[in-house]
């Protein structure tokens, strides 16, 4: 029998985009625009959107260009010296129109692009020293993103795809007691005079209790928590223009050969987070098709996801018997009590209300800057068939994730659940209608949160 899809899927959360990004020069489109951009540090405006092109000026920091064109990395600006060029758009913030206020000096030469810069605390020292543990943008290309080992002073290239993978490897194993002594940054210009943060300031470090959660430790003391959705935000707040020639004097770091020195602690997950043991939900009535195995369809899912999420460097979720038992208690109650999918809670409180009823500990919300609202939690639904087999059920929710990841062109609310950062937990819950002896009508529900 042909198996149907029907789906009805809908979920709420909020989802910060990815910044796309190309490499080449000449590859993307070039659109006309009419927008005013600030530019967060000094960089050149070249000739063409591509690195090594013929250098028309240096735009000072702070200065307010008027844009006329943007290409995939590159936004080509109109200069108070006339010039019409490129710079790269991570160097600069949209602005919402010309301010009269700002300062522009238009007398910087090619020496002075680094020192307007780089942290003013930091000029007299070496340039070794300068660039240990930085964050250094790429000035006299369209602002690619480097990260200073301070211990092997090594430098690797960061993308918004590869940084967290690549600074969990680079990151220092710290415990929950320990990180909990560092201040997190709170918008404060002054040094926290925090002596553990002062000895590693410029380290990476893995809460390795905390699900792998990145931290930098700022040069004022502070630390702050590396994110999918704000890796661009912390690079340009903290980092520091460089040119071409000086970079080349820092050897490229090669991973594969990457080794911790020092006194590294060993990285240790917690074992009773990843062993503990996932059960069939209490909350589970109906027949089960005898050749299903539920405990085997929450896995099938957990790993199709985190394999999602790995390739995006984002953290891994936990099968959590909570959320199956959540996830279980609405798929029977929609499919017996129901016979169709919806969020509608009974009493018309929302699906957070609900969830909220149930008394789950909560991660502490740390979304800035005003904390969580209700993107703790979300919940997807969906409906197929199946025959008496797992290929058959898994067939089933293969389509399902393929309906989801269908969303990326328009970042769907669906796509957006699969690739949320704030997630450490996720759970199944199955209901069965049987329709004929071999096949079923399966009600699935998906329950998504940060759990303690």
């Amino acid at each position: 029998m042909k198996k149907l899809l029907l789906l009805m899927i809908i979920s709420v959360i909020l989802f910060l985009p990815q910044l796309s990004q190309a490499w080449e020069c000449y590859q993307d489109p070039i659109y006309e625009k009419d927008l005013w951009g600030k530019y967060d540090i000094a960089a050149y405006v070249l000739e063409r959107p591509c690195s090594g092109t013929t250098k028309l000026e240096v735009v000072p920091q702070g200065t307010v260009l008027h844009i006329i064109a943007e290409t995939d990395g590159w936004y080509k600006v109109e200069t108070n010296e006339d010039n019409i060029g490129w710079t790269g758009s991570r160097l600069i913030t949209l602005v919402d129109q010309l301010s009269n206020n700002i300062e522009i000096e238009n007398t910087v030469n090619d020496t002075e692009i680094e020192n307007t810069t780089s942290n003013q605390n930091q000029l007299n020292q070496s340039f070794k020293t300068r660039t240990q543990g930085q964050l250094l943008l790429q000035v006299e290309s369209h602002g690619e993103i480097w990260y200073v080992d301070p211990v092997s002073y090594e430098r690797y290239h960061a993308t918004t795809d590869n940084a967290l993978p690549l600074f969990r490897k680079l990151a220092l194993g710290i415990t929950n007691s320990d990180l909990s002594q560092i201040p997190i940054y709170n918008g404060s210009t002054y040094n926290s005079n925090n002596a553990l943060a002062n000895r590693l300031a410029g380290r990476l470090l893995l809460a390795v209790e905390d699900l792998g959660r990145v931290w930098y430790v700022d040069f004022n003391g502070y630390r702050r928590e590396i994110r999918q959705e704000n890796i661009m935000q912390i690079f340009r707040s903290l980092g520091l223009g460089i040119s071409n020639n000086d970079l080349g004097n820092i050897p490229v770091g090669d991973l594969n050969d990457f080794q911790f020195i020092e006194d590294e602690e060993e990285i240790v997950v917690d074992d009773d987070i990843i062993n503990e043991e996932i059960n069939e939900s209490t909350n589970q009535v109906g027949e089960i098709p005898s050749n299903i195995d539920l405990l085997a369809a929450n896995t099938y899912w957990l790993n199709k996801v985190n394999e999602l999420r790995a390739d995006s460097g984002l953290r891994q979720l936990e099968l959590d018997q909570r959320f199956v038992d959540t996830a279980t208690e609405w798929a029977v109650y929609t499919g017996r009590d129901l016979g169709y999918s919806t969020h509608d809670r009974p009493d018309g409180s929302s699906m957070h209300d609900w969830i909220d009823n149930k008394d789950l500990a909560w991660t502490e919300r740390y979304r800035e800057p005003d904390g969580w609202v209700n993107n703790y939690f979300t919940e997807n639904i969906a409906w197929g068939y199946t025959n008496n087999n797992q290929a058959s059920l898994e067939q089933t929710m293969d389509y399902t994730l393929q309906w989801m990841l269908d969303e990326a062109s328009y970042n769907g609310a669906h796509y957006r659940t699969l690739f949320h950062p704030d997630w450490n937990s996720v759970g199944v819950g199955f209901y069965f209608e049987q329709v004929d002896d071999n096949s079923y009508k399966v009600y699935i529900v998906m329950h998504y949160g940060s759990l303690k």
